[in-house]
C-alpha cells in the first residue's frame, strides 16, 4: 500500500514530528510535507499532490481559515484537519463550516490517527458518491437523448406518413379530374359532325367517332349488306 501523502500547513516543526511520531505508533506509513506560507501551499498543491491535509489554526505569517479556503478552491474534495492549541468552540464551528472535516486539539494528539483514517474513508466513500452521480448523470444524458432521437424519428415518420396521405388524395384528385375530362372528350367526339377517329402507329384504326359512319356513308353500306344477307 502506497504512504499517505500528507500536507502540514504548521510553522512549527516539533508539531508536525509529533504528529508524525503518533502516526507511526499506529503503524500509519506517511509521506509528508511542511509549508506555511500561501505561495507555499498554492505550489505544494500542485506538485506535492496530498491526499490529506493537516492544517495549524494559528500562524504568525498566515491564517489557518485563508489557507482552508485556498485548498477547497484548488479541491474540495481534498479532507482537511484543523490541528490547533486553541480550545474555542466557536472556531472549530467555522473551520468546519468552510470545509474541515475535524479539529483537533495539540493537547489530545493521540486522536490523530483515528481522525485520519475516518477523513480518508470519507473521501473514498464521496469519491465513490461523485462516480456514481457521475454515472448516473452520463446515462441519464443518453436516455435523454435516445428519447429525442425516438421522438425525432417519430415525428419523421408521422410527417412522411402524412406526405403519402397527400399524395393518394391528390392522385385520387387527379385521375378523378382526368375521368371527368375523359368523358366530357368522348361526349364531345361523339356529337361532332365532323370526321374523328384514333388510328395507333401500325394503322390500325381504334376510335371512329359517330358522325363519321353517316358522313362516310357507312351506316348506309352496312344496312345495305344487312338486307342482302336477308334476302
Amino acid at each position: 500500500m502506497d504512504p499517505i501523502r500528507i500536507l502540514f500547513i504548521e510553522d512549527r516543526k516539533t508539531d508536525v514530528e509529533l504528529a508524525e511520531h503518533e502516526l507511526a505508533k499506529e503503524g500509519i506509513q506517511i509521506s509528508s510535507h511542511r509549508v506555511e506560507m500561501e505561495e507555499e501551499l498554492r505550489k505544494a498543491l500542485k506538485t506535492f499532490c496530498p491526499d490529506l491535509i493537516i492544517c495549524d489554526y494559528s500562524m504568525p505569517q498566515f491564517d489557518g481559515l485563508e489557507a482552508l479556503k485556498i485548498i477547497k478552491n484548488h479541491d474540495e474534495m481534498l479532507p482537511v484537519i484543523m490541528f490547533t492549541g486553541t480550545q474555542n468552540e466557536e472556531v472549530a464551528v467555522e473551520c468546519m463550516k468552510l470545509g474541515a472535516v475535524d479539529y483537533i486539539l495539540k493537547d489530545n494528539i493521540t486522536r490523530m490517527p483515528f481522525a485520519i483514517k475516518e477523513a480518508l474513508e470519507r473521501k473514498k466513500a464521496s469519491a465513490e458518491v461523485k462516480m456514481m452521480n457521475e454515472e448516473v448523470t452520463e446515462r441519464s444524458r443518453e436516455l435523454e437523448k435516445a428519447n429525442t432521437d425516438l421522438l425525432a424519428a417519430r415525428d419523421a415518420s408521422l410527417n412522411l406518413m402524412q406526405d403519402l396521405l397527400v399524395e393518394i388524395e391528390e392522385r385520387k384528385l387527379a385521375e378523378a379530374s382526368l375521368h371527368e375530362s375523359e368523358g366530357k372528350y368522348r361526349e364531345l367526339v361523339e356529337n361532332l359532325n365532323d370526321v374523328a377517329y384514333s388510328v395507333s402507329l401500325d394503322g390500325t384504326i381504334n376510335y371512329v367517332s359517330p358522325s363519321s359512319l353517316q358522313i362516310l356513308g357507312l351506316c348506309r353500306m352496312k344496312s345495305l349488306v344487312c338486307i342482302s344477307q336477308i334476302s
